[in-house]
């Protein structure tokens, strides 16, 4: 009697397990009349920095080498501030054929009684030509990147914040992420390096009688070597002793009843020493619009 009861609990057991986790499959899921709208968070933390070793590039303008050096380092600083001035808006739609299309849009904050100046109106002039549409691209509903065309900077936020795994999965996986944060051309030679690129399916928990999956992003980019500077920025300076390290850490929940974000939240941080300097963090998230 007590051996038929150990095995009757051990059946029990696995088949309570198979049923609580499960391959489960993470879809998109828009109608073909909907428009799924976040609004985009790419905002820089304010004690973010960053700057570039220009070297002896303005050494041709003789006494003003120094007040040009200053003038650019100024406008990336005016440039970065600008940025956190624009409201991004994403919109995904079903184009049919198993595809979801992805537009992001950028345009500026209701900044009344704000002073203009020129670096903004630059900007404002560059969103005017593109009617304010800085990304263009697509995913698979079923959750891989379509869209193989677009740049990797590009391909980066899509694979950021729309990738999702491309199979089933069960609570406890891990999968990459299409993405490559770090990128350097044959300028740069690598003497250590080591990446992380990881998403995890956390739990399932219950909200508002729906089934959420949460996932935990980990990614991590390091490098660090020699960066031989091109032209002007070499001039008596010879190899610069570069570092590089970007990570990625968020917390994401998706409804696999409805087949959409209920929240993302990601915080990116970009440390480097060398030819660039850089101590700057990036909070990422999404709101959906209803």
């Amino acid at each position: 009697m007590k051996h038929i009861f150990i095995v009757a609990f051990t059946i029990i057991s696995i088949t309570t397990l198979g049923q609580t986790n499960s391959p489960v499959k993470l879809n998109w899921k828009i109608s073909p009349n909907e428009k799924l709208t976040y609004l985009t968070l790419m905002q820089e933390l304010s004690n973010s920095s960053v700057d570039i070793n220009f070297g002896d590039f303005f050494s041709f303008l003789g006494d003003s080498s120094v007040k040009a050096t200053s003038a650019m380092k100024d406008l990336f600083k005016e440039l970065n501030k600008v940025a956190n001035d624009f409201d991004h808006i994403t919109t995904l739609t079903n184009k049919k054929n198993g595809i979801i299309d992805i537009e992001m849009m950028s345009k500026p904050k209701n900044d009344s009684g704000q002073t203009k100046n020129k670096t903004k109106d630059l900007v404002n002039a560059m969103q005017d030509i593109n009617d304010g549409i800085i990304l263009r691209g697509s995913v698979y509903a079923t959750g891989g990147i379509h869209s193989f065309w677009v740049r990797w900077d590009q391909k980066n936020l899509i694979s950021l914040f729309f990738e999702l795994p491309s199979k089933p999965v069960r609570i406890g996986e891990s999968w990459p992420l299409d993405i490559s944060l770090i990128g350097n051309d044959q300028n740069f030679k690598c003497d250590t390096s080591y990446r992380l690129n990881k998403v995890t399916f956390v739990e399932i928990k219950k909200v508002k009688n729906e089934e959420v999956a949460v996932l935990k992003y980990e990614i991590v980019e390091y490098v660090k070597g020699i960066f031989n500077a091109p032209g002007f920025f070499s001039a008596g300076k010879g190899p610069i002793e570069t570092m590089m390290k970007f990570t990625h850490q968020g917390l994401a929940e998706f409804s696999i009843d409805k087949g959409r974000w209920i929240s993302y939240d990601g915080l990116m941080s970009l440390e480097a020493d060398g030819f660039i300097s850089a101590d700057k963090k990036t909070k990422f998230s999404l709101v959906e619009i209803k």
